[in-house]
């Protein structure tokens, strides 16, 4: 409802939101977002997103249906296999 009234009203500024996936349904709710109206939305690396971190980067490109994320999920999940590594240097 929020983005919807704030694309309303302020129909050339762009939103970003940032949100945190404490309760666990960041992907649909940034999903929602996006289909209100959002410009932009967080994510964070699959390996450390979740909980007090972003929604998934990976789930949410690969929930994002027909739309053009300009991202790979083989990309993500590369990157995602880096930092799961946890060696530390």
């Amino acid at each position: 409802m929020l983005i919807d009234a704030l694309r309303q009203r302020f129909p050339d500024i762009p939103i970003h939101v940032h949100t945190h996936d404490t309760a666990g349904v960041g992907v649909a709710a940034m999903l929602a977002c996006y289909d209100a109206g959002a410009d932009m939305v967080d994510a964070a690396v699959d390996s450390m997103s979740g909980m007090t971190s972003q929604p998934s980067m990976g789930a949410l490109v690969a929930s994002a249906g027909e739309v053009d994320t300009m991202l790979k999920l083989t990309n993500i999940w590369k990157y995602g296999d880096y930092w799961e590594q946890g060696e530390i240097l």
